[in-house]
């Protein structure tokens, strides 16, 4: 009898440190699985910074060449090359004259008030 409660205690003992063992297995395996998703979603957030890293690189690159700085010197400092003429073209101002051109001034001003594609259709269908 004391055979078999040694016995049952062997086998009870063993079956607690299979399902312990196996509870820890089970915990390691979902840490790890934690792990390995943790681990793309990093992989992905490096791969994206190198991308803006790349384009700021090739922004700082142009941003010192030659021509994107002839390009800031005209536009912003009214700048230019030796041997180049500037041409600044702005709208005619509207002749007032007194009677009959009083309707053309008011259809210009209504001229003006017409969305874009009805400009560009009355200057190739007039």
């Amino acid at each position: 009898m004391r055979n078999a409660l040694g016995t049952i205690f062997f086998v009870l003992l063993g079956i607690v440190l299979i399902v312990v063992i196996g509870v820890a297995a089970f915990k390691e395996t979902k840490r790890m699985s934690a792990i390995d998703k943790e681990i793309a979603v990093l992989e992905e957030e490096a791969r994206m910074v190198k991308q803006d890293n790349m384009k700021l690189t090739d922004r700082i690159a142009y941003f010192n060449t030659e021509a994107y700085q002839e390009r800031i010197a005209k536009e912003k400092m009214n700048l230019q090359k030796e041997g180049e003429n500037v041409v600044v073209i702005t709208k005619r101002p509207k002749e007032i004259v007194l009677g009959d051109t009083k309707e053309k001034i008011e259809e210009e001003a209504v001229q003006e008030d017409l969305p874009n594609y009805v400009k560009w259709w009355q200057v190739f269908f007039p």
